[in-house]
């Protein structure tokens, strides 16, 4: 029976050292300006980040992404599995099909593993949850580069 008792501290410490990804993911998350991600991408790899963004999307691509870093690479955004109903409720107000809105996002970003969408995007935010949505754009009238991005995000 006691040796039961000591393999499960060992396995624990196994799973620790084997599995950092999901020990950092599950973490609480941080507050980080989205450009940080995109030029430092190893320093948040893997972990439960906010970030206030700008979310564009529609009939193939969605992204997370601030006008003033994109061109240094862009986030694939992807909705954690789980939690497809509360981000649906908490986007309500944003366009159906496609448009342009800005928020805070809560997920888990990762920097390796890509491409990911369309092969053009080199990370990939996997959001879980969703705040202060804001409609930018719904028509489609309104260019990306006029948004103003994560100026209009705060």
């Amino acid at each position: 029976m006691r040796r039961r008792k000591v393999a499960s501290p060992l396995f624990a410490i196994m799973v620790l050292l084997i599995c950092p990804r999901a020990t950092r993911a599950s973490e609480g998350s941080e507050q980080v300006p989205l450009c940080d991600l995109v030029r430092n991408p190893a320093a948040y790899n893997g972990l439960r980040l906010s970030v206030k963004a700008v979310y564009s999307y529609g009939y193939e691509w969605q992204e997370l992404l601030c006008t003033e870093c994109r061109a240094e690479g862009k986030i694939w955004a992807t909705f954690q599995t789980d939690a497809v109903g509360r981000l649906r409720r908490q986007l309500n107000k944003a366009p159906r099909d496609q448009g342009i809105v800005t928020g805070k996002f809560t997920g888990v970003f990762h920097a390796s593993g890509g491409p990911f969408g369309d092969g053009t995007f080199r990370f990939e935010f996997v959001i879980e949850q969703a705040q202060q949505v804001r409609v930018l754009v719904r028509d489609w009238k309104t260019g990306l580069a006029e948004v103003g991005a994560c100026k209009r995000a705060k």
